[in-house]
């Protein structure tokens, strides 16, 4: 994430523009969230499955690249990835 941010995996500065604005998940006058959602099932028996959410946020002062990852069940679905990456960035008070 970190390449991709600054321009560095060898692909047109407007193609990596595209894709930045396409990923902004949440704006606010103080900060932007943006970040990109992908899930991989284990095929067996139990249903749970592997997600993660991966990005960055920019502030007025600096941009913060995470990454996270959970186990998704039914019970709980891929909206609580934003909802658990956000909850970590509030606690670290970087939105």
């Amino acid at each position: 994430m970190q390449r991709f941010y600054f321009q560095q995996l060898g692909v047109a500065r407007r193609s990596t523009e595209i894709v930045k604005r396409a990923i902004v998940l949440e704006k606010t006058p103080s900060w932007t969230l943006s970040g990109k959602t992908g899930m991989v099932g284990f095929g067996d028996a139990t249903g749970v499955k592997l997600g993660w959410l991966v990005g960055y946020v920019e502030t007025a002062d600096n941009t913060y690249i995470y990454a996270m990852n959970m186990d998704i069940t039914k019970a709980a679905g891929g909206q609580l990835r934003l909802e658990v990456t956000k909850s970590v960035l509030k606690e670290l008070g970087l939105i």
